[in-house]
């Protein structure tokens, strides 16, 4: 998928693009509850939201939790979004998961609040993968030196799945329990194939003899260098008639500016540009097949972007000393958001109590 796939799903917490998608098809847009405060009280609480210095770049990182007794949790990536897409905006959906964790959302270089610091020159150099894992195992290092922990969690989501299954075969020993949200264990190609069919099958069962023509037109590979743009055009508002449901955005979390806010689009581009090129093709196979570790994957059993069946098929073939897979019901790429209570059960009971063994073996 290029880049405008990418930059709608990346912007559907600010609901840039969702909210006027959704009007158009009976809104499908899930709203939050803005809360009154994103103050945390408890008197063992850690609340840090600062620029650390990594591989020479300073990055933003946010680390809250109601009580330093509680494991960490530590973010990488964002909802449906791909490189350059960031998870500190999406507190709101988070807040909760306060008091379970001590929970780690971080703008890596070229994105977010990091690439608004750096500057658009400055944060295109160095822009790899390989160079943002080493910061963030750079990263873990520094939480589990400051938080006393020998080993903290890892949560990948889409992008971040990639990131944290790299960050775990280079460093085994930094971490307790592998989670991964909206998994990417297979090709472009054969993502796109599914989103496709999926959507076809999604408008038969409903009887929509205008989207089967519109899908007979566009076909599934709309997202090639120098594709019809028609085609794009016909595909995604199929697309836009039959996703699951989006979140809505309700303001930016403190320290955010609406006008920070905005210019996130600019390092999601960037992202895309630098980023993409290598992950659409990236050799999925060669990532770990085996881990010392707990692995949980959490998906939206309707997520279009990565595919539940394969997530599913690439967990029954991993090797772990325990593995879980939870599909939410009703959810697509964004059940992190739209199905919080769901998603917050599944951390507490599954992933809570293998980062609680495991943080100081």
């Amino acid at each position: 998928m290029d880049r405008r796939v990418f930059l709608i799903a990346s912007l559907a917490p600010l609901a840039l693009a969702s909210r006027a998608a959704g009007q158009a098809s009976g809104d499908r847009t899930w709203p939050f509850r803005k809360p009154e405060s994103y103050d945390i009280t408890t008197p063992d609480a850690v609340r840090e939201e600062k620029f650390l210095t990594l591989g020479g770049v300073e990055q933003w990182v946010s680390i809250r939790g109601r009580s330093r007794a509680n494991p960490v949790l530590l973010l990488l990536g964002a909802t449906g979004g791909g490189p350059g897409a960031v998870n500190t905006l999406n507190l709101q959906a988070r807040l909760a998961w306060e008091e379970y964790f001590t929970v780690v959302a971080w703008d890596p270089r070229g994105s977010g609040r990091t690439f608004i610091r750096s500057g658009k020159e400055k944060a295109a150099q160095d822009l790899t993968m390989e160079r943002i894992v080493a910061d963030g195992l750079e990263l873990t290092d520094h939480l589990r030196q400051t938080l006393g922990k020998r080993r903290i969690g890892l949560l990948g989501i889409f992008y971040g799945t990639t990131l944290a299954q790299k960050m775990v075969r280079a460093r085994p020993n930094a971490f307790s329990v592998l989670t991964l949200d909206g998994l990417v264990a297979n090709s472009a190609r054969e993502r796109e194939q599914y989103y496709f069919d999926r959507l076809k099958a999604l408008a038969t069962a409903a009887g929509d003899g205008e989207a089967l023509r519109d899908l007979e037109y566009s076909g599934p590979f709309v997202w090639d260098p120098g594709a019809d743009r028609e085609k794009r055009l016909k595909l995604s508002a199929v697309y836009r008639k039959y996703r699951p449901p989006n979140p809505r955005f309700n303001g930016a979390p403190p320290p955010w500016t609406l006008a920070e806010a905005a210019a996130v689009r600019d390092g999601m581009i960037l992202g895309d540009e630098k980023l993409l090129p290598e992950w659409k093709t990236y050799d999925f196979a060669s990532l770990p097949a085996a881990f010392d570790m707990p692995v949980v994957v959490i998906t939206g059993a309707d997520n279009l972007f990565a595919p539940t069946p394969f997530a599913r098929a690439w967990l029954q073939k991993v090797k772990a000393p325990r593995k879980a897979f939870h599909a939410i019901a009703g959810a697509g790429n964004h059940a992190m958001e739209t199905h919080p209570e769901a998603y917050l059960d599944i951390l507490r009971r599954e992933v809570r109590p293998h980062a609680v063994a495991r943080e100081r073996v």
